[in-house]
């Protein structure tokens, strides 16, 4: 991801200024920086859904979800040059934010907790409704992803399982939607499934120091790029 914002913010401008074509690999470097970016999102919709499952407060979920998005924005804006207005073009973690309200919402349908909705057949088509609603409300604040992204959230919901082969799946399948509702280039996430195979399904380390530098890297690297972006050009 960093790469990815790196190039897409600074390096960009620079190699346009500079006239520099770098090649790696035998890919123009801009578009290899991108490419590398393509593996992050599919990586946070994997993980967002494994919070679902673990998460023991759903409301707290959502809500930090929902500040970290806020907080981002401003720093996307300026280190990607989406700035004109708050509609223009808002940051993956609004799409995040609106996955799992899909998926909680679906989950609840899914398992009979909607007490309006008890026929066991209506239960199958119901979950629909809610994967519309967000798949609208992505397309109407232009968030990154749109309604690609809530589809890779569902897909990974539904095949979720705490067996190595449902995630290694569950993972692919993500990124099968994306190849085929964004491009090709989003193939690249498929190096993603290396260190998947080798998650155990558990939580990691509970240090403090290490769950806020996560928290915060993504607008503080945003806000890094904003930063410099202002002081070259």
């Amino acid at each position: 991801m960093l790469v990815d914002h790196f190039a897409y913010g600074i390096y960009y401008n620079m190699a346009v200024q500079n006239g520099w074509y770098i090649t790696i690999f035998g890919i123009e470097l801009y578009r290899f920086m991108r490419l590398v970016g393509r593996i992050a999102f599919p990586i946070y919709c994997f993980l967002l859904v494994e919070g679902y499952f673990k998460t023991r407060d759903k409301r707290k979920y959502a809500f930090r979800l929902l500040a970290l998005a806020i907080i981002s924005e401003y720093p996307f804006d300026k280190a990607l040059n989406y700035h004109s207005s708050f509609w223009d073009y808002n940051n993956v973690i609004f799409t995040l934010f609106v996955g799992l309200l899909v998926i909680w919402a679906i989950d609840e349908i899914r398992w009979g907790r909607v007490s309006f909705i008890s026929d066991y057949r209506l239960r199958n088509i119901a979950p629909v409704i809610p994967f519309a609603l967000g798949c609208g409300l992505t397309w109407l604040t232009h968030t990154d992803y749109k309604a690609v992204g809530i589809a890779t959230i569902v897909v990974m919901y539904y095949l979720h399982g705490e067996e190595k082969i449902y995630r290694l799946v569950a993972f692919a399948a993500g990124v099968v939607i994306l190849i085929l509702g964004c491009s090709t280039r989003e193939a690249t996430a498929f190096v993603a499934l290396i260190p998947i195979y080798f998650y155990n399904g558990k939580r990691g380390s509970d240090s403090l120091l290490l769950r806020h530098f996560f928290n915060s890297f993504y607008p503080v690297h945003l806000a890094v790029i904003a930063i410099a972006k202002y002081l070259l050009f």
